[in-house]
């Protein structure tokens, strides 16, 4: 993976597209596979990296109409499924991969924020017997604090519950996101 990564062309990011979907591969390499596309996820390629993990996790999601279009559609994520782990984190490092998607100045895609909000606003799991809490607020609070470029002020261990305080001053207005990891 770490080979297939340092090269950006549609034929790597279709084959490490491939690794991540088949099952019966071990999922750290299925998980390696997804953060190898943030790579592919550039300008001279026109972001087909990143239309691969969004076609990924589509997996994930229900399915958007036909004819809308891929990148104006909003991403509400089916409960976490806690019967197949390894299921759980090829989600996670897929999550994780479009997080890091950048434009060449360093900024992060409209896209990409608005994707990250819907992940926080549409997860339910009040049917699920186990809670993914610990992940989708701690994480992606963490992982939404880094794109909007803000600083974190106070971490602790979320599995003993405590908090994750990220105080955002980009922009015009501040914000403070706060994540309860109980």
């Amino acid at each position: 993976m770490r080979a297939l990564s340092q090269i950006s062309t549609g034929i790597v990011s279709s084959s490490l597209t491939k690794t991540v979907l088949v099952t019966n591969y071990f999922h750290r390499v299925r998980a390696e596979a997804a953060m190898a596309l943030v790579n592919c996820a550039t300008d001279q390629l026109k972001f087909i990296g990143l239309f691969h993990l969004f076609k990924i996790f589509l997996r994930y999601c229900h399915q958007p109409p036909p004819d809308q279009d891929l990148f104006s559609h909003k991403y509400v994520p089916q409960p976490n499924d806690f019967s197949d782990f390894s299921e759980y984190f090829v989600r996670k490092a897929v999550v994780t991969a479009i997080s890091r998607v950048r434009f060449a100045n360093g900024k992060t895609p409209g896209l990409v924020r608005r994707f990250l909000i819907d992940q926080l606003r549409y997860n339910d799991n009040t049917n699920n017997s186990v809670s993914s809490i610990v992940w989708m607020r701690c994480d992606s609070v963490l992982t939404l604090g880094a794109v909007l470029g803000c600083s974190i002020h106070q971490l602790h261990n979320p599995c003993f519950g405590r908090s994750v305080n990220v105080y955002c001053a980009s922009g015009t207005r501040p914000a403070l996101f706060d994540a309860r990891c109980t």
